[in-house]
């Protein structure tokens, strides 16, 4: 379409808005920026790009360091762990929270052994705490028995019962209360929505 025809389409327009539309050029300085910050994000993607991609080939995890995947647990932070100090169940590991209507019969007063442990299993802040063993229904005491804390430690709370699991028993209907090797940025090894208060 001619420009004269497209004129008479659009209607009479001032020749001083034509001739300022022709001379306008955009901010230059808003331009540069503009192409500065797109060029910062492609270097950003291609870095990162550089960085993940011959990982993920390699079969390494992309997202660990580099030159940890051969020792992990150089990477993990401590975290909070118990046992019964002395008795039946002091070879018992320490599991997720659960519920109190599984909960059965009180079997005996234990003392626990509670505090910070490294990846290198060396323990820090150990404290010695009074708590209570008790049956979960349906599942023997050789494979599992709950504890109740009945004093408030530094990570613990007396209002919910921890599972102590035989580490030498398999036993299927436990295994959603085992707490899972610390993994780098992958905390919780509470039950889902019942977290410690």
């Amino acid at each position: 379409m001619k420009r004269e025809k497209l004129f008479a389409l659009i209607g009479e327009i001032d020749e001083t808005y034509v001739g300022e539309a022709r001379g306008y050029r955009g901010d230059q300085k808003t331009v540069i920026r503009n192409i500065a910050a797109a060029a910062a994000c492609f270097a950003l993607v291609f870095m990162a790009a550089l960085t993940v991609i011959p990982r993920v080939f390699d079969g390494a995890d992309p997202i660990s360091p580099v030159g940890t995947e051969a020792n992990t647990e150089a990477i993990f932070e401590t975290k909070y762990s118990y046992s019964v100090t002395d008795g039946e169940f002091s070879a018992y590991e320490a599991g997720k929270v659960i519920d109190a209507e599984k909960i059965g019969e009180k079997r005996g007063d234990v003392l626990v052994s509670a505090g910070w442990i490294d990846s290198n299993h060396v323990w820090s802040e150990k404290e010695t705490l009074r708590g209570e063993i008790y049956s979960i229904i349906g599942i023997p005491t050789e494979v599992a028995v709950a504890l109740k804390f009945l004093d408030v430690g530094e990570a613990v709370t007396t209002t919910h019962y921890y599972v102590l699991l035989n580490p030498t028993v398999e036993y299927e209907a436990m295994e959603e209360y085992r707490i899972q090797p610390m993994m780098p940025n992958n905390p919780g090894d509470e039950a889902a929505g019942e977290m410690p208060e």
